[in-house]
């Protein structure tokens, strides 16, 4: 991508120059890239205008991801944890960052599933059948029908049960996720020393994202994209012996939380 010339929005990129990896910045129709490093880069908010509708969504975050030749950025290990962090430490100037990140627990949600273990969304009910997945990337390339690797059971904190899944590190707040929404964002707040990870729904428009859209105001969200190039090596997620639609409900669990 060629670098831009025009001052704004691309003053930003002044503020970053002292980052280690090259910075990229696009001059298109569309608003590029804010910063970078080599394997992550985030777009701004404004990318979530399209056709002249404003809609900040996990579909609309895989669109601007796609369009850009990258994914959206999967949050599975400490090295995953350091990168996308240096993304974010090239934004310091923003309090607060949302992204959606690549997994999601819809699988369990899905028609895949018998009605009785069956996850349903904002239903504490069926908590326990909820398996949030890793689902992008290598993930998707490497595991049965692309259905990804579990990494957390149980859609709400405050019911028994919930845990990491396959020795996954996790990142939610303390008592998240919340909602029983499906989806895991991202969260970076310049007061706190860690990311964190909220459960949100697919669609910052759906009616239950009004109880939590407060406290996350959808201008504060953003693109963090994945740069993936495919490979044949190993992935770095430890396979599951059985994927198959009953292991939402068999899975075991590799910690329980209190």
């Amino acid at each position: 991508m060629s670098k831009g010339t025009h001052a704004t929005p691309y003053a930003l990129v002044l503020a970053l120059l002292c980052v280690v990896h090259p910075l990229q910045v696009a001059v298109s129709a569309k608003e590029g890239p804010i910063a970078s490093t080599k394997e992550y880069i985030i777009f701004p908010n404004e990318r979530f205008q399209e056709g002249g509708q404003y809609l900040v969504s996990h579909g609309a975050t895989e669109r601007i991801c796609r369009e850009e030749g990258a994914i959206l950025a999967t949050d599975h290990s400490e090295a995953t944890d350091a990168a996308i962090n240096e993304v974010h430490s090239t934004l310091a100037h923003e309090q607060i960052i949302y992204s959606y990140l690549g997994g999601d627990a819809t699988f369990s949600a899905s028609d895949a599933q018998d009605a009785g273990s069956r996850c349903k969304e904002a239903d504490n009910s069926t908590s326990i059948h909820c398996v949030y997945r890793w689902n992008r990337g290598l993930f998707d390339a490497t595991t049965t029908n692309g259905i990804g690797e579990a990494f957390w059971r149980g859609s709400y904190r405050s019911i028994p049960g919930g845990s990491p899944m396959n020795d996954f590190p996790f990142r939610w707040i303390k008592d998240y996720p919340q909602h029983g929404f499906l989806y895991p964002i991202s969260r970076r707040f310049d007061e706190e020393k860690e990311r964190t990870w909220f459960d949100e729904p697919e669609d910052t428009g759906n009616e239950g994202a009004h109880a939590v859209r407060a406290e996350r105001p959808i201008r504060f969200y953003v693109a963090l994209c994945n740069i993936y190039v495919p490979t044949t090596s190993a992935p770095v997620p430890q396979p599951e012996s059985d994927e198959n639609a009953s292991e939402e409900l068999n899975g075991t669990n590799a910690n329980e939380t209190a």
